[in-house]
Order: structure tokens, then sequence, then C-alpha cells
């Protein structure tokens, strides 16, 4: 490939420029022409249609024929017009080939490339089918083996991966039905089931509640003036309790996790309250707890049954 060294061309030009003077058209001209040559990858001379000249220059085929004759006179083309209809003018760069450099080194470096690479590739290749050939075949039996040896990995492999999975369900599976949670829905269940004689329609807002409670009875034992325990099966037992203490008219009728945990606070209150009716109807003395008699001949004697 030739390429042109255009900063020695341009000062070239101007060098001469300055002892020729040009008129703006005939500089159009000729730098025209050095893009036109470029195009043609610089092949000197070279050949373009004077209708083309026209048309890229907005010049006429007279001030086209007024301006190359002008550039060659001064010393900066070499032109033949066309003789004949149909012929195209033939132009020429004085002085160009001095600026023309040929990218011989590059080509020079690319083809030995080229031939290295092929050539490293083809003896790679040539090893490595005599290393092929020289490999003795594997014997069928041999072949069979290897093929069972595999068979036999994956079925492994499968099984293994099988009895992890396995596993994995059956852990998340134990793990979801003995949570605090779980085991309080069963007694709830069992508690509706005995009250009612239906089973429980349990949903998924139902688990919310449940563990809402649970957190709830949790609160109020670790709250008081003496904790008590708030392990899971205190919690349990608690709960259980819960149920079986609550009397609260409207929550009977509409019985479910999710009433029991809206109505918690009032719930807590009536038990409360009732435990304290209970107490004051109940014939103990206050500040001893010892029980009261039903006649003062009971009280001598150490007999008899207090008043309940």
């Amino acid at each position: 490939m030739r390429i042109v060294n255009y900063s020695k061309l341009l000062n070239a030009f101007w060098e001469k420029r300055i002892v020729c003077t040009l008129t703006s058209c005939e500089a159009d001209m000729y730098y025209y022409l050095l893009k036109q040559c470029d195009l043609g990858n610089w092949a000197n001379p070279f050949k373009l249609p004077t209708k083309k000249c026209e048309i890229e220059l907005d010049f006429t085929r007279k001030t086209i024929s007024n301006v190359r004759n002008s550039l060659q006179q001064k010393g900066f083309i070499r032109f033949k017009p066309s003789r004949v209809r149909g012929e195209v003018a033939e132009y020429e760069i004085v002085g160009l080939d001095a600026f023309l450099e040929e990218t011989q080194t590059e080509t020079q470096i690319g083809t030995q490339t080229e031939t290295q690479i092929g050539t490293q590739m083809g003896t790679q290749a040539k090893e490595k089918a005599k290393e092929k050939e020289s490999i003795p075949p594997v014997p069928p039996n041999k072949e069979k083996e290897k093929e069972k040896e595999k068979c036999l990995n994956r079925q492994l492999c499968s099984d293994e991966h099988s009895s992890t999975n396995r596993r994995t369900s059956e852990r998340k599976k134990a793990e979801k039905e003995y949570t605090a949670c779980h085991k309080g829905r069963l007694i709830f269940e069992a508690f509706y089931l005995n009250l009612y004689g239906e089973p429980y329609y349990w949903q998924a807002k139902d688990a919310k509640a449940m563990n809402s409670i649970l957190k709830k009875i949790a609160y109020a034992r670790s709250h008081r003036a003496t904790p008590l325990p708030v392990d899971d099966e205190s919690l349990l037992k608690a709960w259980e309790e819960f149920l079986q203490r609550i009397d609260k008219a409207w929550i009977m009728n509409n019985f479910s996790v999710n009433k029991i945990d809206s109505q918690y606070n009032e719930i807590i209150s009536e038990i409360k309250n009732h435990q304290s009716s209970t107490n004051n109807g109940k014939n103990f003395r206050k500040e001893s707890d010892v029980p009261r008699y039903a006649s003062k001949d009971a009280y001598d004697t150490g007999f008899g049954s207090s008043r309940r």
C-alpha cells in the first residue's frame, strides 16, 4: 500500500505557491485533483471525467479547461484531454512520487507474521496428528467399562442430589410442624373442636394472629412484678389456660384466633375483673389468707368447712 507524506507535500506546494501565483480556482482544482488521486490509492497518473469535475467543483467546462491549462504551464500538473467522445481525460500530479512512501516494512512484517503463524499452525497440526496416530486404540472392553463407570457416577450424583433434596424438605417440614405457632394452632383447634364439635377452618390471617397472641402473652409474663418464664412450653401452657378462662359472650359467639388477638386487652380486663369479684366473694381473711369458718363452734373445734 502507498501513502503520501502530506506534511512534505503541503510544504512543497506552499514553497512553489510563493513563486507562482495561483488563483482561487487553480488552487481549488489542484486540491481537488489531490483528493481524487488519494481516492485512487495514489495511482499517478489517473483518469477523471471532466463532467465529474464540473459537478463537484461547480465549474463550467471552459473554466476547467482554462484552469488545468494554467496549472500545467506553472508545473503543478500534466494532463491529456479527451480527443474523442467517450474518452476520459488523464491527469498527473507533478512531483508526487517524491512524497509517496511504500509501506514495505508493514507489508513485510504482516507477510512474515502470517507466514510464521501459518507455518507454526501447520506444524502443530501435523504433530498433533502424529501424536493421535501414535496413541494405541482403547480396547472395546475398557471403553465399555469407562462408559459403565460414567453411568454409575451419574446415578450416584443423581441419588445424592435427590437424597439431599429429600432431607432438606423433611427438615423444613419438621421445622414448620414444631414451631410454637403450629403447636398453638393445634391447641386452639382441639379446644374449638371440643367446644363446638366442628373442626376449625384455619386461615393465613390466623397464623399471623397466633404469633401476635403468643408475643402478647410473652410480654405480659415478662413484665410482671415477678417475671414468669417465656419459653415455648410455658407460653403454650399459658395459651391453653387463657382459652379456658375466656367467657366474654361476644368473643364466644365470634370465636376465632383473629378475634381473640384483636380483643386481647379487653379479654384480659374481663378475666381480671372476674377474678377480683370471685375473690371478694370468697370468705378468706385478707391479711392472713386464713379461711373463716361457718360458726364459732367449728372454729373452736378446728374442723368444719370454710365458706367458699
